[in-house]
């Protein structure tokens, strides 16, 4: 399934967690989790490759923004569609690894669930970290 495909499917409209869930499902990516900012501890020390999509805010709060984050025993990659920063609970989590910087996601847009959805699947089909986000590059210009 190509990008457009996969927004054909899933919308870009505000996701929720049981929605990211679902979806993850239907795409067979294993080790899935939906969590929120403080939630990241609970993962730490986790052996598998851990595919997760994080909200900007904590579970007493309202969600915000949804980011990817990937991580293995060599390598970790963390994506936010708006190119933000790293969120301090992850970079202490991933210690290491790649995050992008681009802007993929415009302020009034509400896809950013299924955008980081899109890049953990594409991880989970082995492609280049940075081949995924160059070819967002193009396919949202």
């Amino acid at each position: 399934m190509n990008f457009h495909d996969f927004l054909n499917k899933y919308g870009t409209d505000t996701s929720t967690n049981i929605q990211l869930l679902q979806w993850a499902k239907e795409l067979k990516i294993p080790n899935f989790h939906v969590i929120m900012k403080n939630e990241i501890e609970n993962l730490k020390g986790r052996k598998k490759n851990l595919y997760i999509i994080c909200n900007y805010q904590s579970e007493d709060e309202r969600g915000t923004h949804w980011i990817a984050m990937f991580k293995s025993k060599t390598k970790s990659f963390y994506f936010d569609s708006f190119g933000l920063p790293l969120l301090k609970e992850a970079q202490d989590f991933l210690k290491h690894g790649v995050y992008s910087t681009f802007e993929l996601q415009k302020i009034n847009q509400n896809f950013c669930g299924q955008l980081s959805l899109w890049v953990l699947h594409r991880l989970h089909a082995r492609d280049d970290y940075y081949d995924i986000i160059f070819h967002l590059l193009n396919d949202l210009q």
